[in-house]
């Protein structure tokens, strides 16, 4: 059986065609405005996990290939879960990358909405693990606003 999960102003929905059930409720909308000072300490420890991972190929092309779908202007499916329970920091650094891109981007990008987005690909791909504890034999992935299971034929 394949589910759906789908975001709705921070409301999740289980999907199975016509029926739904909440499944999750956010209980507050995220903060667009970080604090400098938590800014500045997520970014030093973001850039320290960089250094230190950097030379790990397979980490180096889920990175690059994150970056590339926060300025593309398709959405994009993630299939790294077991990146992320092999690397914690793993979403962390992915947004220290994309932040640290900007400047290389021939259109201005708002860190404001580049904030947003990680905060519920980080969500997301919270909720997918915790999917994926279920059934491992599952393929779980996620996006900005959503997470699908599927069965894996065999």
């Amino acid at each position: 059986m394949n589910r759906y999960y789908t975001q709705r102003r921070h409301k999740y929905t289980l999907d199975f065609g016509s029926q739904a059930e909440k499944w999750w409720q956010s209980e507050a909308p995220f903060d667009l405005q970080p604090s400098a000072l938590l800014q500045d300490s997520l970014s030093l420890y973001a850039q320290r996990c960089w250094q230190q991972y950097r030379h790990d190929s397979t980490l180096f092309h889920a990175l690059n290939e994150h970056v590339t779908a926060c300025f593309g202007c398709q959405r994009h499916c993630y299939f790294d879960l077991e990146l992320h329970q092999h690397y914690p920091d793993l979403p962390l650094i992915k947004f220290w990358l994309a932040s640290a891109s900007c400047c290389c981007r021939e259109y201005p990008v708002n860190q404001g909405d580049l904030w947003l987005q990680h905060l519920r690909l980080t969500q997301a791909m919270s909720l997918a693990m915790e999917q994926r504890s279920y059934d491992p034999e599952r393929l779980v992935g996620y996006g900005e606003q959503w997470v699908m299971i599927m069965d894996v034929e065999t």
